[in-house]
């Protein structure tokens, strides 16, 4: 009797035991059903697509079938003619497509190309690889200035950056040049004199600056048997400063007005084999005459 009953105990300690471990898996499996998923992020790369419902009205024009959209940031102040923005979109070195306006769109075969945006000195480059069904839109920041320069003569401009970059304007009383923003050193050039200004722009500015030189007036004669010649006479005229001769003048008039830097000069003049020379001096804003006898 006391046998039977340890079975049982064994019998009945075992299906406990089962059902436990049951109850154990059903409830594991529930929490693992149950547990959410959750999906990693979508990644963007640098030139990612754009997704014309997120575009507004002016994007989407501009992007109606097209893959690239070129775009400045210009600052309105300097209203700028489109015709003065150019693209160039080169592939391999070579031009491929070129485009003039602020905002420009264009449909590229699938590739890496190089993007040059060229306003006055300014330059800016970027590269943008297209890929099949996407559009990007690419952004130039177009830091630029413009500058005016005024002189009260006509004289040569020499404009050198804080780079060492230098821009070569001649003969100009008055223009303007857009330039990156930035420091400049302005070099104005006149019958051997110079004179520097510097200047600082930022980008969207309007810079006027002035470098007036100081003149003195000339009238070069030449005179036979003491009285004018009146025939086409050839003058060199020079300057002379430490010892060395430059070259300021050549005229062809037998009477001539010129305007000079003050300063000490040597005028040379020539009519069939007869010649004369003169050295003379001249000050700021005084009114001179250099007559020479070509007898």
């Amino acid at each position: 009797m006391r046998t039977k009953l340890i079975i049982m105990a064994q019998l009945i300690l075992s299906a406990l035991l089962i059902s436990a471990a049951t109850t154990a898996a059903l409830t594991d499996n529930s929490a693992t059903q149950l547990k959410p998923s959750v999906s990693a992020p979508s990644v963007l790369t640098s030139l990612a697509a754009v997704r014309p419902s997120r575009m507004n009205s002016t994007q989407l024009t501009m992007l109606n079938g097209k893959n690239l959209q070129l775009q400045t940031g210009i600052a309105n102040e300097l209203a700028i003619a489109d015709q003065r923005i150019h693209w160039t979109i080169s592939q391999h070195g070579e031009s491929v497509k070129t485009l003039r306006g602020n905002l420009q769109a264009v449909d590229l075969p699938e590739g890496l190309y190089t993007v040059q945006l060229a306003v006055g000195h300014y330059r800016s480059v970027k590269q943008v690889n297209i890929r099949h069904d996407q559009q990007i839109q690419l952004y130039f920041s177009a830091a630029l200035a413009e500058l005016r320069l005024s002189s009260n003569q006509a004289i040569d401009w020499l404009i050198t950056d804080s780079s060492k970059r230098s821009y070569r304007i001649n003969a100009k009383s008055q223009f303007n040049e857009l330039l990156p923003a930035g420091s400049y050193t302005v070099r104005a050039l006149w019958g051997g004199l110079a004179l520097d200004k510097k200047l600082h722009i930022q980008a969207g500015q309007q810079l006027e600056a002035s470098l007036n030189m100081p003149i003195a007036k000339v009238r070069l004669m030449a005179t036979k048997d003491s009285q004018p010649l009146f025939k086409a006479v050839a003058w060199d005229v020079y300057r002379l400063t430490d010892g060395a001769r430059k070259l300021v003048g050549q005229y062809y008039l037998h009477n001539r007005a010129i305007s000079i830097p003050p300063g000490h000069y040597e005028a040379v003049a020539r009519y069939q084999g007869n010649s004369g020379k003169r050295q003379f001096r001249v000050r700021e804003n005084s009114t001179n005459n250099v007559i020479l006898a070509l007898n």
